[in-house]
């Protein structure tokens, strides 16, 4: 049996690229596509819509098969967690409780917490297969910086989650993209790629990075782990979301949250559908509501007097955590080195301003994989 070489070019991965990313440049440094790599340099058949980079979320970027995982670390020498740590199934069960759909999932996941609105007032579930932010209709969204950087330039799968809006290690809205093809193809009608997020977008986008990066988030009054984070933010989702009928007392501080986004209340939308069913543009008005709801949270904006609000803290109950199944003990470090994110990288203040995260290719050399 004849031994897995290394490949003589493998650019490393950039801290938090999708896997698709990943093999489309090691490809490019052979002159293939992604399906000519993989056939070729590990004797894997795949389907375009399977690993071509560009489209979102291939089917690899959600779940790599174990047997191209394994590959991958034979050829390149990157271990096989942080490949797997390239795929949302890595993100488990920090993010997801499953990237497979799952009957019953949705209350597991959205309604182990309450934010706005209190556990009883009716917030709208699903009991058929659900999983957590991923989308039923694709999105493929990028920051034109990251892109312009030659040390930036792998696409991460965040992205195309609707869980950002902004990219804030540039402080500037992610925009949408059609392909790469010697560089990145915007549409003709794109919105102004100068444009900036609102000061509450940014804060609330800098805090799921932080998540993404560290392994917890820093809140007003303490700091929680990622995966109580990934949670709150869905909840307050599905909080804003809901129909106007179930807010009950919470009524004039949702309708304060949806006056401060700038956008009609629960986006203009006549029935509810749970947030991964909404098209981009009413996914994106929720988040803005979100981050709304956020900022004046955490400014006290509604603390009246005779009303006493937990959710100002954004804390979730008092032994909700133990609950979730998710490990407590998870620290920094041991996050960190999971993700296979250099020991030196830290995040710089209480938010992670000033994030950059950089990472470099091997060489220069060109030859086809054995």
């Amino acid at each position: 049996m004849k031994l897995a070489r290394k490949w003589p070019v493998h650019p490393a991965p950039i801290e938090g690229e999708a896997l698709s990313s990943w093999l489309h440049r090691i490809a490019a440094c052979f002159h293939m596509d992604t399906v000519e790599l993989l056939q070729h340099g590990l004797g894997l058949h795949y389907g375009v819509d399977d690993v071509l980079h560009y489209r979102a979320l291939p089917s690899v970027d959600i779940e790599a098969p174990s047997g191209l995982i394994a590959g991958l670390a034979d050829r390149t020498g990157v271990s096989t967690d942080h490949i797997r740590a390239m795929t949302l199934a890595g993100w488990t069960p920090w993010m997801f409780d499953s990237v497979q759909p799952m009957a019953g999932a949705f209350h597991n996941y959205v309604h182990r917490f309450s934010v706005m609105l209190g556990p009883r007032n009716g917030a709208k579930s699903i009991e058929k297969e659900w999983r957590a932010w991923v989308p039923d209709h694709p999105i493929k969204r990028d920051c034109p910086d990251c892109l312009a950087d030659p040390e930036r330039q792998g696409l991460l799968p965040m992205w195309h989650l609707p869980i950002m809006l902004s990219c804030p290690m540039h402080n500037r809205l992610l925009q949408p993209l059609i392909a790469i093809v010697h560089g990145p193809i915007w549409p003709e009608n794109s919105p102004d790629l100068e444009q900036r997020p609102s000061p509450a977008v940014l804060d609330m986008d800098r805090r799921t990075l932080q998540a993404l990066t560290t392994g917890e988030v820093d809140l007003p009054r303490r700091s929680v782990h990622a995966a109580i984070w990934f949670r709150l933010l869905r909840t307050l989702l599905n909080e804003v979301s809901t129909p106007a009928k179930c807010w009950g007392p919470s009524t004039r501080d949702i309708r304060a949250a949806w006056a401060a986004s700038g956008h009609r209340v629960r986006a203009g939308q006549g029935v509810w559908k749970p947030f991964e069913a909404l098209r981009w543009p009413v996914q994106s008005q929720l988040l803005e509501a979100a981050a709304a709801a956020m900022d004046l949270l955490g400014r006290g904006t509604w603390d009246r007097p005779g009303q006493r609000r937990r959710s100002h803290s954004l804390q979730p109950r008092a032994g909700m955590f133990g609950l979730c199944g998710i490990p407590a003990a998870q620290t920094r470090p041991a996050f960190q080195a999971r993700l296979g994110l250099r020991a030196g990288f830290h995040l710089h203040g209480s938010l992670g301003q000033n994030m950059g995260v950089h990472g470099r290719a091997h060489g220069n050399r060109q030859g086809r994989p054995e």
